[in-house]
């Protein structure tokens, strides 16, 4: 049985001076019906890694560390084998999408989330930091050409812990992404808006959700070196508020 205040779960309960269950700690339900859901507090089963959403578990490969002290999170360095987590291929058809995550940078340049393979004409939607000062996300709707979204100069700052937001709107072909630190939500930064040149679904390829790295024909690149906490993706459009939600609700972990 599980028990909640809130959206989230209830993980002691004592009897006087005496803890008399221990349930594994901060279970956060997001709101929505994430299609994929990686929540640090849980940790993995040898490299499997449970996605608490509607799709398959992941897998981490290459030079992936989980750490439980501190903030507990997935520590990724590209320097050995490209260290990435691999989840599956789900969510397809994409009309809408939603990513909201933690991250941190331990330097200028890296992949956060891809459904991509930069060969063979099966991109779909990815983004990554690619200087200290930009952010670029991108998206497909034929699977080879690519419209790509620019942000400067505020984005995700190295060795601090930021939480992202990309939203793709298929009714109207409109993007949306913000990226907030420590402060309130209302002092986001870098929050700006593109638009795909028209409504219609971001293309429906074959390659599986990966965060950390960029796949390239059967190869990595582009990866990331630091961290990864929560990780929510849907194939639905969320709303302010829900974006707002999942802040609120998760910065306690990355800012206690």
């Amino acid at each position: 049985m599980e028990y909640y205040l809130g959206n989230t779960k209830i993980n002691q309960f004592w009897l006087g001076n005496t803890q008399i269950n221990n349930f594994i700690n901060e279970f956060y339900r997001p709101p929505g019906e994430p299609l994929l859901y990686m929540n640090p507090n849980y940790a993995p089963v040898s490299s499997s890694v449970t996605n608490f959403g509607s799709g398959g578990d992941g897998e981490y490969q290459g030079n992936v560390t989980y750490v439980s002290t501190d903030i507990p999170r997935f520590d990724i360095d590209r320097s050995v084998d490209q260290g990435r987590i691999v989840f599956g291929d789900f969510g397809d058809p994409l009309e809408n999408v939603t990513m909201a995550y933690w991250i941190k940078h331990a330097d200028n340049t890296g992949a956060h989330i891809f459904k991509w393979n930069d060969v063979g004409a099966q991109r779909s939607v990815g983004g990554r930091r690619i200087t200290v000062d930009t952010m670029n996300y991108y998206a497909s709707k034929d699977g080879s050409a690519i419209d790509w979204m620019y942000a400067a100069p505020n984005v995700p700052f190295s060795n601090t812990w930021w939480y992202c937001t990309y939203r793709y709107d298929g009714s109207t072909g409109g993007f949306e992404f913000t990226f907030a630190n420590s402060g309130s939500y209302d002092e986001f930064t870098g929050l700006a808006a593109w638009n795909f040149g028209g409504s219609g679904s971001i293309y429906d390829n074959a390659e599986p959700w990966t965060l950390g790295a960029e796949l390239f024909g059967t190869g990595y690149i582009n990866g990331l070196s630091g961290s990864m906490g929560h990780v929510f993706i849907y194939n639905d459009y969320l709303s302010d508020t829900d974006v707002e939600t999942i802040y609120n609700e998760t910065k306690g972990h990355y800012y206690p």
